[in-house]
């Protein structure tokens, strides 16, 4: 007598259908997480070496080896082709008094930053301040990712200029030097999607890729 094997119901093969796919969604965003936060990563630390390196380079160059009247038309021919001199609002601008920012290596006009000279500390240290407000919108970064931006910031400018509990970064607001706030902790740093793990203000549970920081000195 002849023996029959049963196959697969369709409902078990649509369970199985369903498994792969629910995988395989998982891993495609495990996988372009990770990229984006690689991206993130390398794009900010590659703009902060270009400016710091340029304002550094400023500071060496000057008669009085201070960063007095330091701004980002006086640096601009350190930059790199892909990193364009704009205004506030990103329109392409080479003028002194109106191209006060630059644009991203990698995000352009959405990832912007501008340096100025502390004259509280008679222009012997400068400010740097990173907006990346526009790639958080236009690119749909999620909030861990708009959070990565302030952190690879902090733990770049910390590593850098040997930022302390005494420096601390301070929160960007309209941009000025309004407050001062206690240096980041690792803890915090390791827990972003938290309120406590803001790194331009550890209490007010921001993310919005807005920094500053401010009496830093190259050595």
């Amino acid at each position: 007598m002849r023996k029959f094997r049963s196959g697969f119901t369709m409902s078990e093969l649509i369970i199985v259908l369903v498994i792969i796919g629910v995988l395989g969604y998982i891993t495609f965003n495990k996988l372009f997480g990770a990229k984006t936060k690689q991206e993130i990563e390398n794009s900010i630390k590659a703009d902060l070496e270009v400016i710091t390196n340029a304002a550094d380079k400023y500071r060496l160059n000057s008669r009085d080896g201070k960063y007095t009247d330091l701004a980002v038309a006086k640096i601009a021919g350190y930059f790199p082709n892909n990193m364009r001199q704009m205004t506030i609002d990103g329109a392409d601008d080479t003028t002194a008094a109106t191209g006060t920012w630059v644009g991203s290596i990698s995000f352009g006009e959405m990832c912007r930053y501008t340096v100025a000279s502390n004259s509280g500390n008679s222009d012997r240290t400068f400010n740097i301040q990173m907006d990346c407000n526009e790639a958080i919108v236009d690119l749909g970064w999620n909030e861990k990712e708009a959070a990565l931006t302030e952190q690879v910031f902090w733990e770049f400018i910390s590593r850098k200029y040997g930022y302390n509990i005494e420096k601390g970064l301070v929160i960007s607001g309209s941009g000025t030097n309004t407050s001062k706030v206690d240096a980041v902790t690792a803890a915090e740093l390791k827990d972003l999607d938290k309120a406590s793990g803001d790194v331009d203000n550890p209490s007010a549970g921001d993310s919005d890729g807005i920094i500053y920081a401010t009496d830093l000195r190259g050595f």
